[in-house]
């Protein structure tokens, strides 16, 4: 995995600047959609590598290497039973995933919202 947004550059637009409290300048509105947008695109990274994953299945144990015999044709159902349900969970942890990323997002500008709301209170 690559480490996302290690100079800021991948931002959507700039956190805006936040105000000093009036308790003094230790006190600042700080917004975490930055840290939000961050853990959204990991979350969207994974949710690629698990497609890619299942892709990877996607050819695994389609033809009986194993003989035409009653322990072959067992284990290779068997294991592709296994790959197939195993492909079937990384379909779901990947659209999962990918949910998770959009809630990330939607959370990063809830939280936006809120920190200029705070800003504007702050200002008053």
């Amino acid at each position: 995995m690559t480490i996302p947004f290690s100079d800021d550059s991948l931002l959507p637009r700039p956190a805006p600047k936040m105000p000093v409290s009036p308790d003094g300048e230790q006190y600042t509105v700080r917004s975490e959609r930055a840290a939000w947008e961050k853990r959204a695109a990991v979350v969207a990274e994974v949710a690629e590598e698990l497609v890619r994953a299942k892709a990877l299945l996607a050819g695994a144990a389609r033809s009986n290497k194993l003989g035409d015999c009653i322990e072959g044709r067992t284990v290779a159902r068997t294991v592709r039973s296994m790959l197939e349900s195993f492909s079937a969970d990384l379909t779901t942890q990947a659209a999962r995933t990918a949910s998770l990323a959009t809630h990330c997002r939607s959370v990063a500008a809830e939280f936006e919202a809120a920190d200029a709301e705070s800003a504007s209170e702050l200002e008053a």
